[in-house]
């Protein structure tokens, strides 16, 4: 059946019903005489109707019919649509002339278009016919010139100035149809409508005949008629004004047109599923509706039932009629008093509403009472008008034209007369009453009935209209300058710019983007797209798809389910998987899509026997039936059947229009009668005409002839549910037992033309999952490779596929037959199948399992086989270039701009294969990395083409040739012959898709008694999975086919039956030879073969099904698949790898990849590939807050700034560490900061400076220290003075002394001190020199040629670089050495002030300790001092935890001066500790005091001790500590000459003095590890005078000095203001590396006002740093 029954109940009336009604029981014929005619004979006849009309209409008719009815008639409409445009003037007085306004006027005229052609380049050469292929190959647009015809008007009298103008005015449109204004005086006779410059003048007339007391009077006196170019439209390739039309052969014999040529890249439309506007929309889904649609806004109706307010007298419906029209919302009945309805009654009758039902009478109740309220007397029709009106004024853009001018133009504009508007409003009234209590259903937007397709002819309508509407704005801003009295007026090309016109076209193919077709300011995708090419099947589907436009493309309710109406029309299993499934779809293989019928159809009813709608509100129509054409009232019939009957006979005589689609509605009294574009029509048999076959049986004829005789008729969408359709002649001949006959008014031509082009031609399709069909049909058939073109000589596509040795398949479809051509070569008289249509090749497929090689998809195939060219195919790929043309340019272009093709010595690839030039030479075997287009600038920068890291092949073809646009371009291809190869992709024509898993040589494979070898071995487990049994049946029809069988049909649903097929392969006819008969009579029933086992040659127990199937090889070769990265370009965003393969990105790795990986185990494969290899960055965490810290530059005290991590929130560089993580987290953490949102991080690990070991047998003993924490220091800035070593250092009993290997154990160093004393103590413990920074031990290891030890650290500031280098002894485990590696680039860590207090519970000679011990928790610890001086002790929270953990040893690290103290300072056991003494600071004196101030800490090598204290049971004894030698101070006098001593001094701080404002400055020796130092000063009592202060002794011999050995000088003296600004500042000069080792004593001289105009005190202290490094300073 034509449709289902459901679907007839809810659209309308069944079948049976609709044959009775229209009573048809007299015009069927008897079953009697369609037996005369005979099964075959009808059958055949079928077959020949449908070749013939393939040969009618083709495949792509409906691209090329949309796209000539645009050229025929709506080109023309658009122009027309505009009307005439008024330009008024600008109205600036300053620039009026001569007291006249001058405005003028244009309207568009007649259009016409060119064939396409094209310059030759230059002056002498003319202009040359375009072909498609020179479009193709030139990168060209295939368009035509639009003309338009242009009347040229002037009018001197109004222009002083007309003798300067040189006949030049305004340019004016014209055409033989436009519409005369009776109110302007112009001559009506003349054909070219004149428009012009022209001034307005205001005269009277005479009012009682025009009505009109004051009329505007122009004036025209001069005329020229020309034409001028407005754009270029592109052309369809095989339409009327293409080439090709006029040529008997084209270029390529597969091409069939339909397509546009935009820049040399083929584009094609795909026809767009829209709501149909030539109907009422009767919808539910947001309140009882029905629209009056229309493309145009403002012609838009709307009536709604809504809520009303309650009233007192009306029970039960509160619901009221209004309208929505022009904006604004009024009750219905003031609408229908504004139309000229006197009472209510005509209201209701004109509504004409049968039933009696009281919720109907309360809704016209309440809507009378509703537009009471609202109007007063609005049943007077001046009042409802003055009502509708004040609202109209009311709206944001009210219309400009009066309240009954309004109504003529906007409601209902195809109605002329007022009273028929107040009927059809009825009428839309009636609907939704009969919708909203049942009677009618709401339309469903899903069935066809209510689409229309749009397509080249609706779409370029479109957007031309948008683009001209364009222009002409653009030309009235530019005229409007010109129509003061001071300019003058130029002609129309001056102002009409052709470009946009030209340019949007051009714009709009090539990005897809088309203009809505209802909101003007928006644009949808998926309008234009790409012409595929691999292979002519593709070509075809992509030619006939369709798209549904959603508003998302998520869930959309049934959009995507297959309709009743989509029966015939499109096919229901052509849609591709995803996203798009069920929105974009492909035509039936005989679906046409109407075109526009511009004839009115309205004479041809009234002859059918249509009454004319009466011109009145009052007349009843009694029970006429309506008459609907393209969903305008029209007219009415008494009897609809016979009206329909009489309509339907003369479209079969053709005295309507074939396309004509005529239904008959019973139910709704109504007949509705369409002719407009876009709907789908499908040709079916008209069972009562079938007798006429006889006439032309064994004549030749067309497909015209039999629609002119009525034996096939187009049917629409809703005029199929009035049939009653057989699904084949079978049905209309076969008797169903027990029932009576059905009567039948149409029959199919196939059941297989049901389906779409790709689903048709799949052998036993009806027999596989409909899964695997959809596959087939959308997926693999265009991915296959085939032969594309036959002119691929003329072709420079991008990329290509070409099959060497393409082949047909050996059975047969309906639709391969029709679409094929008749004869064969060999005269055989057959039908010869299109070629095209398959794209593969016949292979022996066996169903096998081959050593485990074809598990899941895989397949095994014969390497003989492919060895003689089973599926070799070509691979050809363009490289395109182009540079500008320097004959054609005008601009002047600097000369390293201009490019040229050229050979030049590249840096970026290999130029060996190229000319002079620059292309290379035919048959040139290019490889990866080759420069395949050379490209040059000639400042010498290269722009040459290169060859992707996976691209090869050989040269083919150059072509070097120009566009229209001023460009130069070549094209270089190269052609790459492909073996199938391990992971290339195949695929039958059932779904079965596989990947070659391995290639088994002939010998090895299973052969038959025959010796047959299977080409292909797929496993069985693919057929019960897949439910894919028509591949089972096509290999063992082809077997029988390929023995000589005769039956080689495989059509879907109507296929040969199994007995057939097993017939046709076990039997044989009598005439066979007895070869024959012995070859087929071992073939088994049911397909099955013996075999046997290549490898042993025994016999395979287990028969074997084998049969020849046809194969396709996809474009989805391993080659082009192959892909390996390590790291390579990455996003600039995300840091993440680059997704494009050409591009060397990434692979895509998803959740399951990550599982297997995990899987196997390889944890460590993950993370390179994951993180190292994709993303891996770092970032800082600061421990304290656990907040990302930022790496700024910040300024630091001294005027210096640096750039380095840093918290903002802690506002510190403390506790800062580094971390590794991906850059997408990072990224993520920075995007939600922006938003308002902070992550915090916690880190594992922590600051432990050295990985501390416990020792078992030997642990040292202490007693305790209880710290506790002090308030804030004072002054956190200034230097913190170090902790004395009698304050803090304990020695061990001498009766338990500890061997050096424990201290290792534990990470600890014996202390030495540089002095002249040889005493060691070995229970003093020593760890690497406090240098004010945090380090980390990363490593030791032993020095080689010695027992040392040297031990590794690295500072544990966050990117910070620095290093040192510890050496200490294997025997007394004291620091030999310390070497510092890179500089910091941070500040030293600020330290925390806590107080030491002590507790005289046990006594180590003169000192009083506090066995208790209290745990760190700090990092620094700075220790007041009686004398009211700071020291400093560090202790790492991390040794603190190693510590308690480690029987609760606690660390403390004690950063101490390192030069040699004061006798009485240095004192062990001078002064015990005890309670506050001289101070506040609870620690005694050590009766040291400083003369000048406190001394700044070292820089650069610092010794640091680190005391580890246990807790102890017995009392420690007193060691014997070593003593350092008393301070040496020399004065000298500033005149004495010279202050070099013969050593190599290096600067390392300056600070000011207490007390005064004296600087001094601290040297130490340059030498590694002396301990010497000094310090130079200015005397107190003489200004003229040095103090040179010496601390400790050189250990090593004085140094021979050197060549720039610096000269005698004076130390430099600043002025006292300068010494004032300095003191205020706190900068060291430590950090600089200094550039020599000359060693200056002290005393330098000033030298002389040239040094000290250097302006600051910047330049002074530089001075010194350069003096103190032994540079000499002199003047010149």
């Amino acid at each position: 059946m034509g449709a289902s029954s459901d679907y007839m109940e809810e659209v309308g009336p069944s079948s049976k019903g609709d044959v009775d009604d229209m009573d048809m029981d007299e015009d069927l014929m008897d079953t009697t005489n369609l037996n005369e005619l005979g099964k075959e004979t009808l059958q055949s006849f079928c077959k020949k109707a449908a070749s013939l009309f393939f040969d009618e209409y083709g495949l792509i008719s409906h691209q090329i019919n949309s796209y000539n009815a645009f050229i025929n008639t709506g080109l023309q409409r658009v122009f027309d649509s505009f009307g005439e445009v008024a330009v008024e003037p600008g109205y600036d007085t300053s620039k009026q002339k001569d007291g006249e306004w001058r405005r003028a006027s244009v309207r568009l005229g007649k259009v016409t278009l060119d064939r396409p052609s094209f310059w030759g380049g230059t002056s002498s050469d003319a202009e040359h016919n375009m072909f498609p292929r020179h479009a193709r190959l030139q990168n060209m647009t295939y368009s035509a010139r639009m003309k338009i015809h242009v009347n040229v008007q002037m009018k001197a009298s109004d222009f002083p100035e007309a003798a300067n103008l040189k006949s030049q005015s305004l340019l004016d449109y014209s055409s033989n149809n436009s519409i005369v204004d009776s109110k302007l005086a112009y001559d009506t006779d003349d054909q070219n409508f004149p428009k012009a410059v022209y001034t307005q003048t205001v005269g009277r007339s005479d009012k009682f005949k025009t009505g009109i007391d004051k009329v505007v009077q122009k004036n025209v006196v001069h005329t020229e008629n020309r034409e001028i170019i407005i754009g270029r439209m592109p052309v369809m390739v095989k339409s009327h004004l293409c080439w090709l039309t006029t040529v008997e052969k084209g270029d390529c014999d597969f091409d069939h047109g339909g397509y546009f040529l935009i820049k040399g890249a083929e584009k094609v439309f795909i026809a767009q599923e829209q709501i149909c506007m030539k109907r009422l929309w009767i919808s539910n889904s947001q309140g009882w509706t029905v629209s009056y649609k229309s493309e145009v806004k403002r012609n838009r109706l709307i009536v709604r039932l809504v809520e009303l307010s309650k009233l007192e007298y009306i029970k039960g419906e509160k619901k009221g009629l209004c309208v929505y029209f022009l904006s604004i919302e009024i009750p219905i009945w003031i609408l229908f008093f504004a139309l000229g309805v006197r009472s209510d009654k005509e209201v209701i009758d004109l509504i004409d509403y049968d039933s009696n039902d009281a919720s109907i009478v309360n809704i016209f109740f309440a809507s009378i009472h509703d537009a009471d309220e609202k109007c007063e007397h609005f049943r007077r029709e001046d009042k409802a008008l003055d009502f509708v009106d004040k609202m109209l004024r009311k709206t944001r853009f009210p219309p400009k034209e009066s309240i009954e001018d309004a109504i003529s133009a906007y409601l209902f504009p195809r109605l002329n007369s007022r009273r028929h508007k107040a009927r059809f409003l009825g009428y839309m009234v009636k609907c939704l009453l009969e919708a909203y209590t049942g009677h009618r259903k709401c339309d469903n937007r899903d069935s066809f009935r209510n689409k229309r397709f749009e397509l080249a002819s609706e779409l370029l309508e479109r957007e031309l209209k948008v683009h001209v509407s364009h222009a002409l704005r653009r030309m009235t801003k530019a005229l409007q300058r010109d129509l003061y009295g001071d300019r003058d007026v130029h002609p129309i090309e001056h102002y009409l710019d052709a470009s946009i016109v030209t340019n949007g076209l051009t714009r709009a193919f090539s990005t897809g983007a088309w203009c809505h077709p209802f909101k003007w300011m928006e644009r949808v995708s998926g309008v234009v797209g790409n012409l595929g090419r691999a292979n002519p099947l593709q070509t075809m589907i992509d030619l006939r798809k369709t798209r549904q436009q959603v508003l998302y493309t998520g869930k959309v309710g049934d959009a995507r389910y297959p309709h009743p109406s989509h029966w015939g029309r499109v096919c229901f299993l052509s849609t591709p998987d995803g996203e798009n499934c069920g929105l974009v779809k492909n035509l039936a293989v005989t679906g046409v899509v109407s075109t526009n019928i511009p004839e009115s159809l309205v004479d041809e009813l009234f002859d059918g026997g249509m009454e004319k709608l009466v011109d009145d509100t009052y007349t009843k129509l009694d029970g006429k039936h309506k008459v609907f054409l393209n969903g305008e009232w029209v007219g009415v019939c008494e009897d609809s059947s016979l009206f329909v009957g009489e309509l339907r006979s003369m479209r079969r005589r053709r005295q309507l229009p074939y396309q004509v689609e005529i239904k008959r509605d019973e139910q709704q009294r109504e007949v509705r009668i369409f002719s407009d574009a876009g709907r789908i029509l499908r040709p079916l048999l008209v069972v009562e005409n079938l007798d006429k076959i006889k006439a032309f049986k064994g004549g030749n004829y067309i497909f015209t002839s039999l629609l002119d005789k009525g034996i096939i008729e187009f049917i629409g969408t809703e005029e199929e549910e009035d049939c009653c359709t057989a699904w084949g002649i079978r049905f209309l001949l076969e008797d169903i037992a027990g029932k009576q006959p059905m009567k039948y008014t149409h029959c199919e031509l196939d059941m297989s033309f049901l389906l779409g082009l790709s689903c048709g031609i799949i052998p036993f399709a009806n027999h596989d999952h409909a899964r695997r069909v959809l596959y087939q049909a959308q997926k693999h058939s265009q991915q296959a490779i085939g032969f594309s073109t036959t002119n691929p000589n003329i072709r420079v596509d991008t990329l290509s596929h070409q099959l060497h040795y393409p082949q047909r398949p050996l059975f047969r479809t309906m639709i391969s037959d029709c679409l094929g051509k008749p004869g064969y070569p060999f005269g055989h008289n057959a039908v010869l199948p299109k070629p095209e249509l398959f794209n593969g090749q016949n292979a022996i497929v066996a169903v096998n399992v081959h050593l485990g090689y074809n598990q899941e998809d895989s397949l095994v195939m014969n390497r003989a086989s492919l060895e003689r060219g089973m599926f070799r195919s070509e691979h050809i790929r363009s490289y395109k270039a182009e540079v500008d043309n320097k004959e054609l340019t005008d601009k002047r272009r600097k000369s390293e701009d201009s490019i040229t093709f050229g050979k030049i010595q590249s840096k970026i690839g290999r130029v060996d294969s190229l000319d002079d030039d620059g292309f290379p030479f035919i048959g040139a075997n290019m490889q990866s990395g080759d420069i395949v287009i050379g490209k040059c600038a000639e400042s010498g920068t290269d722009h040459s083409v290169k060859l992707k890291h996976t691209e090869r092949g050989m040269v083919q073809k150059v072509v070097l040739s120009s566009n229209d646009e001023g460009k130069n371009f070549a094209v270089v291809s190269l052609r790459q012959v492909r073996s199938p190869c391990l992971g290339d992709k195949f695929s039958s024509m059932h779904g079965q898709k596989g990947v070659l898993g391995f290639l088994e040589s002939q010998e090895n494979f299973p052969f038959t008694i025959q010796g047959v070898v299977p080409d292909i071995v797929i496993n069985p487990h693919a057929f019960p999975s897949r439910q894919t049994p028509g591949q089972l049946l096509e290999a063992a029809l082809g077997k029988g086919i390929a023995c000589g069988g005769s039956k080689r049909y495989a059509t879907p649903f109507s296929t040969l039956s199994v007995d057939d097929i097993i017939d046709q392969l076990h039997s044989y006819p009598e005439s066979d030879n007895l070869l024959n008969m012995y070859n087929r009579a071992k073939f088994s029933r049911w397909g099955n073969e013996r075999v046997y086992n290549g490898r042993t040659g025994e016999m395979v127990r287990s028969l074997i099904f084998m049969g020849p199937t046809f194969y396709q090889r996809l474009i989805h070769m391993a080659e082009d698949k192959v892909k390996f990265r390590n790291t390579g370009p990455v996003h600039p965003l995300t840091r993440q790898p680059v997704a494009d393969r050409k591009r060397f990105g990434g692979i895509k790795f998803g959740e399951m990849e990550r599982d297997c990986l995990i899987a196997h185990g390889a944890s460590a494969n993950l993370h390179e590939r994951l993180f190292t290899l994709s993303d891996s960055s770092e970032m800082h965490i600061c421990q304290k807050c656990k907040n990302v810290a930022n790496v700024i530059q910040r300024a630091v005290p001294g005027g210096r700034k640096i750039r380095g991590p840093y918290c903002r929130v802690c506002e510190s560089v403390d506790d800062l560490i580094k971390v590794s993580v991906p850059y997408g987290a990072k990224l993520l953490c920075q995007e939600l900061f922006s938003m308002g949102i902070s992550l915090k991080f916690d880190t594992k690990g922590g600051n432990e400076m050295v990985q501390q070991e416990a020792c078992a047998d030997t642990k040292p003993e202490a007693d305790r220290v209880q710290l506790e924490h002090l308030d804030e220091c004072a002054n956190t800035s200034s230097e913190v003075l170090s902790l004395t070593s009698a304050a803090i250092s304990f020695p061990y009993s001498a009766s338990e002394p500890q061997k050096p290997r424990s201290m290792r154990a534990l990470g600890l160093v014996i202390n030495q001190q540089h002095s002249d004393c040889e005493t060691r103590y070995p229970h003093v413990v020593e760890s690497p020199p406090a240098d004010g920074y945090n380090w980390r031990k990363y490593g030791r290891k032993v020095v080689r040629g010695s027992n040392n030890l040297k031990s590794y650290y690295r500072c544990v500031y966050s990117s910070c670089y620095a290093k040192k280098k510890v050496q200490h002894c294997d025997q007394s485990g004291h620091v030999v050495d310390v070497v510092y590696i890179g500089n910091h680039h941070h500040d030293p860590p600020q330290r925390k002030c806590i107080r030491v207090i002590s507790s005289p519970k046990h006594t180590i000679g003169s000192q009083v300790l506090d066995p208790s011990v209290q745990t760190l928790v700090g990092l620094d610890i700075s220790v007041c001092s009686a004398d009211g001086r700071h020291s400093s002790l560090h202790v790492p929270e991390s040794e603190q935890q190693s510590s308690s953990i480690s029987n609760g040893n606690v660390g403390a690290r004690i950063k101490e001066r390192s030069d040699d103290e004061s006798e009485s300072k240095r004192n062990f056991g001078s002064r015990a500790v005890g309670p506050q003494q001289n101070g506040s600071c609870g620690i005694a004196s050590t009766g040291v005091q400083e003369k000048h101030g406190a001394e700044p800490r070292l820089k650069i090598r610092h010794v640091l001790y680190r005391i580890w204290i246990k807790e102890r049971s017995a009392p420690c004894s007193v060691p014997v500590l070593k003593t350092k030698e008393p301070e040496i101070t020399i004065h000298t006098v500033s005149d004495e000459g010279s202050s070099n001593d013969g050593y190599r001094w290096r600067k390392y701080g300056q600070k000011m003095l207490k007390g005064n404002s004296l600087v001094r400055s601290y040297y130490r020796c340059s030498s590694s590890a002396c301990p010497a130092r000094k310090h130079v000063e200015r005397a107190t009592d003489d200004a003229t005078s040095t103090t040179i202060t010496y601390a400790g002794k050189h250990d090593h011999d004085m140094p021979a000095p050197k060549k720039m050995q610096c000269s005698e000088s004076r130390l430099i003296s600043p002025a006292a203001s300068t010494d004032d600004a300095r003191s205020k500042k706190n900068m060291s000069l430590s950090s600089r590396k200094p550039s020599s080792r000359c060693s200056v004593d002290g005393e330098l001289d000033l030298m002389g006002e040239k040094i000290s105009k250097l302006g600051a005190e910047q330049a002074l202290e530089s001075a010194q740093t350069l003096l103190s490094i032994g540079i000499d300073l002199r003047p010149r």
